[in-house]
């Protein structure tokens, strides 16, 4: 019973995922980096500023 309980489970939240995905919806975290980024790191490093 338990197992069928989790398969219906799993069934509809790949669904719900897919669901999201047709929306244009992609969860998880945002993205850190940024388009600016990339160019302040490197005038960071120009500059002799460590970047780690």
């Amino acid at each position: 019973m338990a197992e069928s309980e989790r398969e219906y489970i799993r069934e509809k939240s790949l669904e719900g995922q897919a669901s999201a995905r047709e929306r244009g919806r992609h969860g998880g975290r945002p993205k850190v980096v940024d388009d600016d980024m990339p160019d302040y790191t490197r005038n960071l490093r120009a500059n002799g500023v460590p970047v780690p």
